[in-house]
């Protein structure tokens, strides 16, 4: 009997998909808008997570990513359409709340894509669809929805260094004329 058991516990475990490591977890938490917690498992790592709404009018809310389970992790990117966290080099073994604004009841569609080791290019996916009351997950190791590179999900230094140059300069000149 116990043999039998064993083996109809494994199957089960064995026919679910694989979901890029990232699996929902909880009920959703609701307040104001919603968010639901996410768990980070297995070996793959990641430096780098990004998320990107899929469907026209959905939108993830401030603060984009909160209770952040991996030490030296940060949301890097927070905008309504796309946002990014990460940190050092983690495996598995964390979890995240990540936000949406509007009605839990309204259904929905994100992708996810996972970078590691400072590469430019993203090595993990998986398409998240809310249906209003659950989660349909599909993981892959080659997206055929969304494909950003690190660029387009991490803001350039470079824009930060420009716009403060800029109202250096616009400082120095009001300051010259009052």
């Amino acid at each position: 009997m116990r043999k039998v058991l064993f083996i109809a516990v494994m199957c089960a475990f064995m026919s679910t998909p694989a979901l890029a490591d990232l699996t929902p977890i909880g009920e959703p938490i609701i307040g104001g808008s919603w968010q639901h917690a996410v768990s980070v498992s297995g070996t793959n790592t990641y430096d780098l997570l990004a998320a990107k709404m899929a469907t026209t009018g959905d939108e993830f809310e401030s603060p984009w990513f909160s209770n952040i389970g991996a030490a030296g992790w940060s949301v890097i990117l927070g905008s309504p359409q796309l946002s990014s966290f990460g940190g050092t080099q983690r495996a598995g073994g964390w979890t995240f709340n990540i936000h949406f604004d509007g009605e839990l009841s309204d259904p929905f569609t994100f992708d996810f894509a996972g970078f590691r080791d400072g590469q430019s290019d993203p090595y993990r996916f998986s398409r998240w669809e809310w249906s209003g009351s659950s989660w349909n997950v599909y993981a892959t190791n080659n997206s055929p929805y969304w494909i950003p590179t690190r660029a387009e999900v991490v803001p350039v230094p470079g824009a930060v260094l420009l716009g403060m140059l800029g109202l250096g300069a616009a400082g120095l000149k009001l300051r010259k004329y009052a």
